[in-house]
């Protein structure tokens, strides 16, 4: 498990926000088709719209997300820049189900 130094690391990363907006993006859109007896439901959709127009702390979130007890155990440093990749060996499929799990909380649901 990586540390709380390296997790604020990750949490601060650009790279990281940006994989955090587009799985935001995706339950966005999954909460927007879902039934109205979806415990919540009105407080996740009223979510979903601050999401899809970006009026939300994304920065919030991803330190939310890194609290998150998969990614807490597959992060690590950061790879040294001009590497073919940066994920911080979090999937981005883990990085999906973090948020999912945690919009009921951030919608105030």
């Amino acid at each position: 498990m990586a540390n709380y130094r390296v997790l604020g690391e990750i949490a601060d990363s650009i790279e990281f926000q940006r994989r955090i907006r587009i799985a935001a993006g995706v339950v966005s859109s999954q909460v927007y088709v879902e039934g109205a007896g979806v415990a919540g439901h009105a407080s996740r959709l009223a979510f979903a719209l601050r999401v899809v127009v970006g009026n939300f702390n994304l920065q919030s979130m991803a330190y939310l997300i890194v609290t998150n007890a998969t990614i807490a155990a597959e992060a690590i440093p950061s790879s040294p820049v001009g590497s073919p990749s940066n994920d911080n060996g979090i999937s981005d499929a883990h990085i999906l189900t973090a948020v999912a799990a945690v919009w009921s909380a951030l919608a105030g649901a």
